[in-house]
């Protein structure tokens, strides 16, 4: 399979008067912020390979499925980090209207599912987030525990409404954000953290690929539906 189509990440800061940090990350698509997972000493991001992926990637197959072409155009150069893929292929006309339709006929069951790992995230409950991981990738033992770690404590939480719309080998990413502060070394800061989801047999689950995975293709942005 030819190489994919690696997401770039940049962040920056400003510092204002009251000595409020504000990290902004990468805009992909229509205002949806990408996030790599800011990984702190055990976070998802650097604890292990299996973490990147699940260990069993190559066994995951989504409904639908990415088709090949998704994969062709992003490597001929025709979307990237900021801008979704576009073509006239029926495949991929019927791939990207396919997603489209799951994310805006099932924004109330989005909207839940993020609503939950917020509020782990905000109680440090990691047994909240083991419950809904997927159930299809081998994930590293204690990967919900690892994925409340990353972060310093978070104060405040609220979904954001953009759903960006990821392909990685046969699996269909819905990345969906959540905005949230905290106090880390006495300064109180903004965030946008990813919240990686899968669609499998119609219920949402949390997904081990993280934004930052090696072959994650950006297809589309949707925001929820009211």
């Amino acid at each position: 399979m030819a190489p994919r189509t690696k997401i770039a990440l940049s962040v920056g800061a400003a510092v204002l008067s009251v000595a409020l940090i504000v990290v902004l990350f990468m805009v992909a698509g229509d205002g949806a912020p990408t996030d790599a997972g800011a990984a702190t000493d055990g976070g998802p991001g650097s604890a292990t390979a299996t973490d990147d992926v699940p260990a069993n990637m190559s066994d995951i197959v989504d409904e639908p499925s990415p088709p090949d072409i998704v994969f062709k155009l992003a490597d001929a150069g025709a979307g990237g980090a900021n801008e979704p893929l576009d073509s006239d292929d029926p495949e991929f006309r019927e791939y990207v209207d396919e997603t489209a339709g799951i994310v805006t006929s099932e924004s109330d069951e989005i909207r839940a599912i993020v609503g939950t790992v917020l509020n782990a995230f905000l109680t440090g409950n990691a047994a909240a987030l083991e419950a809904s991981l997927a159930p299809d990738e081998s994930l590293a033992e204690g990967y919900a525990e690892r994925l409340i770690a990353q972060y310093p404590r978070i104060d405040t939480a609220e979904a954001a409404s953009p759903v960006n719309v990821f392909a990685v080998e046969r699996a269909t990413v819905y990345m969906a954000y959540g905005n949230v502060e905290w106090e880390d070394g006495g300064l109180r800061s903004g965030h946008t953290i990813a919240i990686p989801l899968r669609f499998i047999n119609r219920t949402w689950y949390i997904s081990g690929i993280q934004p930052d995975a090696i072959g994650m293709t950006f297809v589309q942005t949707i925001e929820l539906t009211e």
